[in-house]
Formats: C-alpha cells, structure tokens, sequence
C-alpha cells in the first residue's frame, strides 16, 4: 500500500472541469477529458494507478490506456503519476515514456 504514516488521500471522486480521479481501496482512476489531452482529438483515454494515494507529495506508476474507437479497441501504456496532496485539493500530472506524452497538472478538488 502506498501511505506514508497511515495518511492516504480520502476515497470518493475528486474532480475539476479537465478530469475526475476516482479513489478507491485498491487505486484509483484518472479521467481526463480528450480535450484536455496535448494530442487533442483521440477517442478517449482513461488512466489506472497502482495503489492508494497518500497525502502530501506522491509518485506512482500506472497504465495509462488509449481508447481507439477500432480493433483492437485500446491501447495500454506504462505511466508515471505524480502530485501533491494538501486538504480537500489534489494537483496532478502524468506522464507516458514510451509515447511520448504528458499531461495535466490538473487541480482537483474532494
């Protein structure tokens, strides 16, 4: 599990006007509007990150996934998420090596 001190970021959605991060036990899920991403234009895409998130500054690796609207339907990418967590207010970014690509920070909020 990925808390330091026993403090995780709160479970629930988090969310802004660019994308909503869901927290659950067993990780989370990062949405981000296509609009929002630095290629523009691609279908959709949907990113998964390894464990809890703690609260104060975080990395954690991920799988960043890039719907394609064609067979195969997606693909899965190794990912890098980073950020900060202070309160009810999440700042974060992500970032794919093998594209390349990154994108956010986005400002989240509980």
């Amino acid at each position: 599990m990925w808390v330091r001190g026993g403090q995780s970021a709160p479970l629930g959605v988090w969310g802004s006007a660019g994308a909503s991060l869901t927290l659950q036990e067993t990780g989370a899920r990062l949405e981000v509007l296509s609009l929002n991403l630095p290629t523009g234009g691609c279908y959709g895409t949907f990113d998964v990150i390894a464990g809890r998130i703690p609260d104060g500054r975080f990395t954690l690796p991920g799988t960043h996934t890039q719907l394609t609207g064609v067979y195969p339907g997606h693909f899965d990418y190794s990912a890098q998420y980073s950020g900060v967590v202070q309160g009810n207010q999440m700042t974060i970014s992500g970032s794919v090596p093998s594209l390349p690509l990154t994108f956010g920070p986005y400002v989240l909020n509980y």
